[in-house]
């Protein structure tokens, strides 16, 4: 009887979290709300979305993005990832109403001239870029 009751339990709850709609933020953080962060969130921050950029062909994403993406950031630390997007956020305070991962994707874009045709290829790069441009 308990396997029956934690059964409907189950399917229960299955249920009411299926009906549930979930609505996601254009980016779960802004330029703003990054720079609100404290110097050890920011530092985790840059290095989840550097992980994230470099797992992504594991998830579907395009492997000549990740590919040119970590030629691009080979040999640097994470200090200096961070202090390379931080420089790019001072550099373009009109831009940081806009989502971090677009603000970073285009703050290594411009650090890496050599690797930005590769990096360009890619939609979704292109798409990211498209959302970090200041409006004209």
């Amino acid at each position: 009887m308990r396997h029956v009751v934690a059964l409907a339990c189950s399917a229960l709850l299955s249920g009411t979290a299926l009906a549930q709609s979930i609505t996601m933020p254009p980016a779960a953080e802004s330029g703003n709300s990054y720079r609100d962060l404290d110097a050890t969130t920011r530092g985790w921050y840059v290095r989840g979305l550097v992980d994230g950029f470099l797992g992504a062909a594991q998830f579907g994403g395009d492997e000549h993005l990740v590919v040119a993406f970590s030629k691009c950031l080979d040999g640097m630390t994470s200090i200096e990832i961070e202090a390379l997007v931080d420089k790019y956020l001072a550099e373009h305070p009109a831009m940081l109403h806009k989502g971090m991962h677009a603000l970073a994707a285009n703050a290594i874009t411009e650090s890496c001239p050599e690797y930005s045709k590769e990096l360009l290829r890619s939609d979704f790069w292109r798409r990211a870029l498209e959302q970090s441009k200041a409006p004209k």
